[in-house]
Protein backbone atom coordinates (compact mmCIF):
# COMPACT_ATOMS: atom_id res chain seq x y z
CA UNK A 1 0.00 0.00 0.00
CA UNK A 2 1.53 3.32 -1.06
CA UNK A 3 2.00 6.01 1.55
CA UNK A 4 4.38 8.27 3.40
CA UNK A 5 5.92 7.64 6.80
CA UNK A 6 4.98 9.93 9.66
CA UNK A 7 7.34 10.84 12.53
CA UNK A 8 6.82 7.40 14.08
CA UNK A 9 7.70 5.47 10.95
CA UNK A 10 4.16 4.20 10.37
CA UNK A 11 2.43 4.34 7.01
CA UNK A 12 0.34 7.44 6.39
CA UNK A 13 -2.51 7.41 3.88
CA UNK A 14 -2.34 10.37 1.52
CA UNK A 15 -5.11 8.93 -0.60
CA UNK A 16 -8.44 7.81 0.81
CA UNK A 17 -7.72 4.36 2.19
CA UNK A 18 -9.83 2.14 4.40
CA UNK A 19 -9.12 -1.25 5.93
CA UNK A 20 -11.77 -3.80 6.86
CA UNK A 21 -10.81 -5.48 10.11
CA UNK A 22 -12.67 -8.67 11.04
CA UNK A 23 -13.18 -10.08 14.51
CA UNK A 24 -10.44 -12.66 14.06
CA UNK A 25 -7.74 -10.28 12.78
CA UNK A 26 -4.64 -10.12 14.96
CA UNK A 27 -3.27 -6.57 15.19
CA UNK A 28 -0.96 -7.13 18.15
CA UNK A 29 -0.57 -9.25 21.22
CA UNK A 30 -3.04 -8.27 23.92
CA UNK A 31 -1.58 -8.44 27.44
CA UNK A 32 -3.18 -10.40 30.25
CA UNK A 33 -4.58 -8.11 32.90
CA UNK A 34 -5.28 -8.42 36.62
CA UNK A 35 -8.48 -6.78 37.80
CA UNK A 36 -8.15 -3.60 39.79
CA UNK A 37 -9.76 -4.21 43.19
CA UNK A 38 -10.55 -0.70 44.30
CA UNK A 39 -10.05 2.91 43.36
CA UNK A 40 -6.51 4.03 44.08
CA UNK A 41 -5.39 0.51 45.01
CA UNK A 42 -1.64 -0.09 44.91
CA UNK A 43 -1.21 -3.70 46.01
CA UNK A 44 0.39 -6.51 44.05
CA UNK A 45 -2.81 -7.75 42.41
CA UNK A 46 -3.73 -4.34 40.97
CA UNK A 47 -2.83 -3.78 37.34
CA UNK A 48 -3.62 -0.06 37.37
CA UNK A 49 -4.38 2.81 39.69
CA UNK A 50 -7.38 5.12 39.54
CA UNK A 51 -8.02 8.61 40.80
CA UNK A 52 -10.90 11.09 40.47
CA UNK A 53 -10.75 14.87 40.14
CA UNK A 54 -13.18 17.76 39.81
CA UNK A 55 -13.18 20.58 37.27
CA UNK A 56 -15.36 23.70 37.22
CA UNK A 57 -17.18 24.46 33.97
CA UNK A 58 -19.96 26.98 33.39
CA UNK A 59 -20.95 27.00 37.06
CA UNK A 60 -21.02 23.22 37.59
CA UNK A 61 -18.59 20.58 38.81
CA UNK A 62 -17.38 18.03 36.29
CA UNK A 63 -16.14 14.59 37.32
CA UNK A 64 -12.79 13.57 35.84
CA UNK A 65 -11.38 10.05 35.92
CA UNK A 66 -7.73 9.06 35.61
CA UNK A 67 -6.22 5.59 35.10
CA UNK A 68 -2.52 4.76 34.81
CA UNK A 69 -0.09 2.02 35.78
CA UNK A 70 1.25 4.03 38.70
CA UNK A 71 -0.07 7.38 39.86
CA UNK A 72 2.73 9.97 39.53
CA UNK A 73 3.25 12.99 41.73
CA UNK A 74 1.35 16.19 40.86
CA UNK A 75 2.83 17.91 37.84
CA UNK A 76 4.04 14.67 36.25
CA UNK A 77 2.48 12.37 33.67
CA UNK A 78 2.58 8.59 33.74
CA UNK A 79 2.96 8.57 29.94
CA UNK A 80 1.48 10.36 26.93
CA UNK A 81 -1.83 11.90 28.00
CA UNK A 82 -5.00 10.81 26.22
CA UNK A 83 -8.53 12.05 27.00
CA UNK A 84 -11.56 9.88 26.19
CA UNK A 85 -14.88 11.61 25.41
CA UNK A 86 -18.14 9.67 25.77
CA UNK A 87 -21.21 9.85 23.56
CA UNK A 88 -24.81 10.97 23.97
CA UNK A 89 -26.26 8.29 26.23
CA UNK A 90 -23.87 6.81 28.81
CA UNK A 91 -21.28 8.34 31.12
CA UNK A 92 -17.50 7.99 30.98
CA UNK A 93 -17.13 4.96 33.32
CA UNK A 94 -19.79 2.96 31.46
CA UNK A 95 -18.27 3.92 28.11
CA UNK A 96 -14.60 3.38 28.88
CA UNK A 97 -14.09 1.74 32.28
CA UNK A 98 -16.97 -0.71 32.70
CA UNK A 99 -16.35 -3.52 35.19
CA UNK A 100 -18.35 -6.76 34.81
CA UNK A 101 -18.70 -9.57 37.39
CA UNK A 102 -16.91 -12.19 35.28
CA UNK A 103 -13.79 -10.05 35.08
CA UNK A 104 -13.83 -10.00 31.27
CA UNK A 105 -12.05 -6.83 30.25
CA UNK A 106 -14.21 -4.06 28.82
CA UNK A 107 -12.18 -1.11 30.09
CA UNK A 108 -10.43 0.86 27.37
CA UNK A 109 -8.93 3.04 30.10
CA UNK A 110 -7.20 0.05 31.69
CA UNK A 111 -5.99 -1.28 28.35
CA UNK A 112 -4.41 2.04 27.36
CA UNK A 113 -2.98 2.58 30.84
CA UNK A 114 -1.28 -0.80 30.71
CA UNK A 115 0.17 0.16 27.35
CA UNK A 116 1.86 3.10 29.09
CA UNK A 117 -0.59 5.96 28.64
CA UNK A 118 -1.89 8.44 31.21
CA UNK A 119 -5.62 8.04 30.52
CA UNK A 120 -8.33 10.55 31.41
CA UNK A 121 -12.07 10.75 30.84
CA UNK A 122 -14.81 13.08 32.01
CA UNK A 123 -18.54 13.05 32.56
CA UNK A 124 -19.94 15.92 30.51
CA UNK A 125 -22.51 18.35 31.89
CA UNK A 126 -25.57 16.38 33.04
CA UNK A 127 -23.97 12.92 32.84
CA UNK A 128 -22.76 10.47 35.48
CA UNK A 129 -21.26 12.08 38.56
CA UNK A 130 -21.02 15.57 37.03
CA UNK A 131 -23.42 18.34 37.91
CA UNK A 132 -26.14 19.57 35.57
CA UNK A 133 -26.23 23.18 34.38
CA UNK A 134 -29.94 23.01 33.52
CA UNK A 135 -29.09 23.30 29.83
CA UNK A 136 -29.09 20.59 27.19
CA UNK A 137 -25.32 19.87 27.22
CA UNK A 138 -24.81 20.33 23.49
CA UNK A 139 -21.63 20.02 21.42
CA UNK A 140 -20.44 23.56 22.15
CA UNK A 141 -20.99 22.97 25.87
CA UNK A 142 -18.94 19.79 25.57
CA UNK A 143 -16.06 21.68 24.00
CA UNK A 144 -16.14 24.12 26.93
CA UNK A 145 -16.20 21.20 29.37
CA UNK A 146 -13.07 19.83 27.67
CA UNK A 147 -11.35 23.19 28.07
CA UNK A 148 -12.13 23.11 31.79
CA UNK A 149 -10.93 19.52 32.07
CA UNK A 150 -7.75 20.42 30.21
CA UNK A 151 -6.84 23.00 32.86
CA UNK A 152 -7.02 20.32 35.57
CA UNK A 153 -5.12 17.82 33.46
CA UNK A 154 -2.34 20.35 32.81
CA UNK A 155 -2.09 21.07 36.53
CA UNK A 156 -1.88 17.39 37.43
CA UNK A 157 0.34 16.14 34.61
CA UNK A 158 2.34 19.21 33.59
CA UNK A 159 1.32 18.55 29.98
CA UNK A 160 -0.03 21.32 27.79
CA UNK A 161 -0.72 19.06 24.81
CA UNK A 162 -2.54 15.73 24.62
CA UNK A 163 -4.38 13.33 22.36
CA UNK A 164 -8.16 12.94 22.36
CA UNK A 165 -10.45 10.04 21.50
CA UNK A 166 -14.17 10.66 21.05
CA UNK A 167 -17.01 8.25 20.40
CA UNK A 168 -20.11 9.36 18.45
CA UNK A 169 -21.13 12.78 19.83
CA UNK A 170 -17.90 12.62 21.84
CA UNK A 171 -16.08 12.71 18.50
CA UNK A 172 -18.02 15.87 17.61
CA UNK A 173 -17.08 17.35 20.99
CA UNK A 174 -13.37 16.72 20.58
CA UNK A 175 -13.50 18.01 17.02
CA UNK A 176 -15.15 21.22 18.23
CA UNK A 177 -12.54 21.45 21.00
CA UNK A 178 -9.68 20.97 18.53
CA UNK A 179 -10.95 23.92 16.47
CA UNK A 180 -11.00 26.10 19.61
CA UNK A 181 -7.64 25.07 21.05
CA UNK A 182 -5.57 23.51 18.26
CA UNK A 183 -2.33 24.19 20.12
CA UNK A 184 -3.46 21.73 22.81
CA UNK A 185 -4.12 18.79 20.50
CA UNK A 186 -1.48 16.16 19.75
CA UNK A 187 -3.65 13.66 17.88
CA UNK A 188 -7.36 13.03 17.31
CA UNK A 189 -9.25 9.75 17.08
CA UNK A 190 -12.83 10.11 15.81
CA UNK A 191 -14.84 6.93 16.40
CA UNK A 192 -18.44 6.42 15.20
CA UNK A 193 -18.24 9.98 13.85
CA UNK A 194 -20.65 11.89 11.61
CA UNK A 195 -19.85 14.92 9.49
CA UNK A 196 -22.77 16.36 7.49
CA UNK A 197 -25.25 13.62 8.40
CA UNK A 198 -26.46 13.45 4.81
CA UNK A 199 -28.16 10.11 4.14
CA UNK A 200 -27.79 8.88 7.72
CA UNK A 201 -30.62 6.41 8.55
CA UNK A 202 -30.17 7.07 12.27
CA UNK A 203 -30.45 10.83 11.91
CA UNK A 204 -33.41 10.58 9.55
CA UNK A 205 -35.30 8.72 12.27
CA UNK A 206 -34.03 11.00 15.03
CA UNK A 207 -35.17 14.10 13.12
CA UNK A 208 -38.76 12.95 13.62
CA UNK A 209 -38.32 13.81 17.32
CA UNK A 210 -36.71 17.20 16.79
CA UNK A 211 -39.50 19.17 18.53
CA UNK A 212 -39.22 16.87 21.55
CA UNK A 213 -35.49 17.60 21.76
CA UNK A 214 -36.06 21.33 21.30
CA UNK A 215 -38.71 21.53 24.02
CA UNK A 216 -36.90 19.54 26.70
CA UNK A 217 -33.21 19.79 27.65
CA UNK A 218 -33.34 16.20 28.91
CA UNK A 219 -34.53 12.82 27.64
CA UNK A 220 -35.32 9.69 29.67
CA UNK A 221 -32.89 6.81 30.07
CA UNK A 222 -34.10 3.28 30.75
CA UNK A 223 -33.13 -0.38 30.38
CA UNK A 224 -34.50 -0.58 26.86
CA UNK A 225 -32.34 2.31 25.69
CA UNK A 226 -29.25 0.91 27.40
CA UNK A 227 -29.91 -2.57 26.04
CA UNK A 228 -29.96 -1.21 22.50
CA UNK A 229 -26.35 -0.09 22.90
CA UNK A 230 -25.09 -3.67 23.16
CA UNK A 231 -27.48 -5.00 20.50
CA UNK A 232 -26.29 -2.99 17.51
CA UNK A 233 -24.98 -6.18 15.95
CA UNK A 234 -25.29 -9.83 16.93
CA UNK A 235 -21.62 -9.91 17.90
CA UNK A 236 -22.05 -7.12 20.42
CA UNK A 237 -24.93 -8.65 22.41
CA UNK A 238 -23.83 -9.45 25.94
CA UNK A 239 -26.37 -9.59 28.81
CA UNK A 240 -23.59 -9.23 31.39
CA UNK A 241 -22.46 -5.95 29.85
CA UNK A 242 -26.03 -4.66 29.56
CA UNK A 243 -26.70 -5.44 33.22
CA UNK A 244 -23.47 -3.79 34.42
CA UNK A 245 -24.25 -0.73 32.34
CA UNK A 246 -27.82 -0.54 33.65
CA UNK A 247 -26.63 -0.85 37.24
CA UNK A 248 -24.22 2.03 36.72
CA UNK A 249 -26.43 4.34 34.69
CA UNK A 250 -29.87 3.84 36.26
CA UNK A 251 -28.70 4.79 39.75
CA UNK A 252 -28.96 8.47 38.77
CA UNK A 253 -31.85 10.77 37.91
CA UNK A 254 -33.24 8.67 35.06
CA UNK A 255 -32.58 11.51 32.63
CA UNK A 256 -29.75 12.48 30.29
CA UNK A 257 -29.23 15.66 28.24
CA UNK A 258 -30.80 16.00 24.79
CA UNK A 259 -28.45 18.61 23.31
CA UNK A 260 -26.23 16.35 21.24
CA UNK A 261 -29.25 14.66 19.65
CA UNK A 262 -30.68 18.07 18.76
CA UNK A 263 -27.36 19.28 17.35
CA UNK A 264 -26.98 16.22 15.15
CA UNK A 265 -30.33 16.77 13.45
CA UNK A 266 -30.26 20.58 13.23
CA UNK A 267 -26.67 21.87 13.19
CA UNK A 268 -24.38 19.54 11.24
CA UNK A 269 -21.68 19.93 10.11
CA UNK A 270 -20.09 21.07 13.36
CA UNK A 271 -16.49 20.08 12.63
CA UNK A 272 -14.49 21.57 9.76
CA UNK A 273 -11.83 19.10 8.55
CA UNK A 274 -9.76 21.95 7.12
CA UNK A 275 -9.32 23.29 10.68
CA UNK A 276 -7.97 20.06 12.15
CA UNK A 277 -4.24 20.50 11.70
CA UNK A 278 -3.09 17.40 13.56
CA UNK A 279 -2.76 13.66 12.89
CA UNK A 280 -6.29 12.26 12.75
CA UNK A 281 -7.72 8.75 12.73
CA UNK A 282 -11.32 7.90 11.78
CA UNK A 283 -12.75 4.59 13.02
CA UNK A 284 -16.15 3.22 12.02
CA UNK A 285 -18.16 0.03 12.08
CA UNK A 286 -19.15 -1.36 8.69
CA UNK A 287 -22.86 -1.17 9.56
CA UNK A 288 -22.85 2.07 11.56
CA UNK A 289 -25.93 4.02 10.45
CA UNK A 290 -25.00 7.31 12.16
CA UNK A 291 -23.10 8.26 8.98
CA UNK A 292 -22.69 6.96 5.45
CA UNK A 293 -19.32 5.84 4.13
CA UNK A 294 -19.49 8.62 1.54
CA UNK A 295 -19.94 11.25 4.26
CA UNK A 296 -16.91 10.10 6.22
CA UNK A 297 -14.65 9.58 3.22
CA UNK A 298 -15.45 13.11 2.04
CA UNK A 299 -14.45 14.40 5.49
CA UNK A 300 -11.28 12.27 5.43
CA UNK A 301 -10.26 13.60 2.02
CA UNK A 302 -10.44 17.18 3.31
CA UNK A 303 -8.16 16.66 6.31
CA UNK A 304 -5.08 18.82 5.82
CA UNK A 305 -2.53 16.95 7.92
CA UNK A 306 -0.62 14.28 5.95
CA UNK A 307 -0.82 11.80 8.86
CA UNK A 308 -4.34 10.45 8.70
CA UNK A 309 -5.96 7.04 8.78
CA UNK A 310 -9.42 5.68 8.02
CA UNK A 311 -10.25 2.23 9.36
CA UNK A 312 -13.49 0.29 8.99
CA UNK A 313 -14.25 -2.67 11.27
CA UNK A 314 -16.10 -5.39 9.36
CA UNK A 315 -19.40 -6.64 10.74
CA UNK A 316 -19.68 -3.94 13.42
CA UNK A 317 -22.31 -1.31 14.14
CA UNK A 318 -22.29 1.97 16.06
CA UNK A 319 -19.91 2.14 19.00
CA UNK A 320 -16.76 0.00 19.00
CA UNK A 321 -15.16 0.50 22.42
CA UNK A 322 -17.05 -2.39 24.05
CA UNK A 323 -17.78 -4.47 20.96
CA UNK A 324 -16.39 -7.87 20.04
CA UNK A 325 -13.48 -6.13 18.29
CA UNK A 326 -12.66 -3.93 21.27
CA UNK A 327 -9.18 -5.38 21.85
CA UNK A 328 -8.29 -4.76 18.23
CA UNK A 329 -9.68 -1.26 18.58
CA UNK A 330 -7.62 -0.57 21.71
CA UNK A 331 -4.44 -1.74 20.02
CA UNK A 332 -5.21 0.24 16.87
CA UNK A 333 -5.65 3.40 18.94
CA UNK A 334 -2.55 2.72 21.07
CA UNK A 335 -0.45 2.31 17.93
CA UNK A 336 -1.68 5.62 16.51
CA UNK A 337 -1.05 7.64 19.69
CA UNK A 338 2.37 9.08 20.60
CA UNK A 339 4.53 6.16 21.79
CA UNK A 340 5.04 5.79 25.55
CA UNK A 341 8.53 5.46 26.98
CA UNK A 342 9.50 1.85 27.58
CA UNK A 343 9.02 0.64 31.18
CA UNK A 344 11.99 1.33 33.45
Amino acid sequence: MAGNSDDRGSITRRAVVHAAIGASAALAAVPTFARDVEEGASNAVSAVQRKRYMAASRGISLQLYRVCRAMPKRGSAAGPVVILAHGSTISAPSSFDLQVPSGTRYSMMEALALDGFDVWALDFDGYGRSGWSGGNSNIDDGAEDLIAAGAVIERETGQKKYSLYGQSSGALRIGAYAMRQPERVERLVLESFVWTGEGSPTLIERAKRVEEFRSNPRRPINRSLLGSITARSDRNRNPEVSEAMAKAELSGSGWIPSGTYLDMVTRLPLVDPARLDCPTMILRGEHDEIATEEDLLAFFARLKHPTRQYIRFAGQGHGLAMSSVRKQLWKTVATFLPPPDPPA
